[in-house]
């Protein structure tokens, strides 16, 4: 028979009637269950909350429509143990997730914990493997002391829970998990990044899908860099939350090779295709680690479709970066001091 542990569990839904039944099994399978299960439903326009009632889950109905963090302040506020933790409504837990999460609380010296994307997952398309297999790879490369979380799965106690108003326009709050773990190191908290903690992301991509995707977050990345960067040490780090500096750069060489093809297809001058090439060359060097690893455990073809996929992919992040610095030039986040405290216990 499982245990039951003194924490909440609180996910944040809006219209996820396809995969919260996945998600709150998964929670029932656990080796250590939480003491009780917080839905917190934005606004669903589905069956979102009759799932979440079918699994004996506390439901607390908001209608907020800015981004998951709102709503996990708001389960936060009706958790009723001293330990949260945060599960987005499309991953599954592993039977010991919980268990290995909560162990490193027993560290006072533990603030936060957070964890990863499994490389595999029980999804159909490329796409959302491709997606998976990338945010594996980019997680396990980081150190165990971080400066963000992963807003899939997280976990604080209480009474070092943050509230603040993040940077939520236009997109919504879809990197306020690094806003969260950037507030906790700036507070002295320590943050700790456990590779071992995966859980199984059940998001379908299409090619169209992961390219908008992976355009809006870096574009609001871009907007906390904005408010952030100054206060946190990205150049010595060379990086900024789980981006680093060469994977930025790396998105610039697949932007401008994929523009000197555009320009040599069209004016025909060998110059931009040599240009072209050589950009692109470096970008493959830069991945081929990555790519490498998918040759080998997904085999060819889906090797050969991750290295058409990733240039575009890549090219896809760099505009959206670029966006969002423009955009912030604009339009600057303004954050009313009156939103500003540190939940009591």
């Amino acid at each position: 028979m499982a245990n039951t542990g003194q924490f909440s569990v609180i996910i944040p839904a809006r219209n996820s009637g396809r995969t919260l039944g996945r998600v709150l099994e998964a929670v029932c399978a656990s080796s250590l269950l939480p003491a009780e299960v917080i839905v917190v439903d934005d606004g669903s326009t589905d069956n979102t909350a009759e799932i979440a009632r079918n699994f004996s889950c506390r439901v607390v109905p908001v209608a907020l429509g800015r981004g998951p963090m709102q709503p996990r302040f708001k389960g936060a506020a009706a958790a009723l143990f001293p330990l949260l933790v945060f599960l987005d409504s499309d991953v599954c837990v592993k039977p010991d997730t919980f268990g290995k999460l909560t162990a490193h609380f027993s560290d006072p010296g533990i603030h936060a914990v957070t964890g990863l994307l499994a490389a595999q997952a029980p999804v159909r398309r490329f796409a959302s493997h491709y997606k998976n297999e990338y945010m594996n790879f980019i997680f396990r490369k980081k150190p165990r002391e971080s400066d963000f979380l992963y807003g899939s799965l997280w976990a604080v106690r209480q009474r070092d829970l943050i509230i603040f108003e993040p940077v939520s326009e236009p997109f919504g709050s879809l990197v306020s998990d690094t806003e969260m773990g950037m507030r906790l190191r700036a507070s002295g908290k320590r943050v700790l990044l456990d590779a071992g903690l995966e859980v199984e992301h059940l998001k379908e991509y299409g090619i169209a899908g992961l390219l908008k995707n992976d355009f809006v977050i870096p574009f609001m990345f871009a907007r906390i860099f904005l408010r952030y960067g100054r206060q946190s040490d990205w150049t010595r780090k060379r990086g900024f939350s789980h981006a680093s500096l060469a994977q930025t750069a790396a998105t610039a060489l697949a932007f401008f090779s994929l523009t000197g093809l555009t320009a040599f297809a069209f004016s025909g001058r060998f110059f931009f295709l040599t240009g072209s090439l050589l950009l692109g060359a470096a970008f493959f060097a830069y991945w081929r680690s990555f790519l490498a690893r998918l040759f080998k455990t997904r085999g060819v073809v889906f090797g050969l479709k991750a290295a058409l996929l990733e240039p575009f992919d890549a090219a896809a992040m760099f505009c959206g970066l670029c966006s969002g610095f423009v955009y912030s030039v604009f339009r600057p986040h303004r954050e009313p001091s009156s939103r500003l405290a540190v939940a009591a216990a």
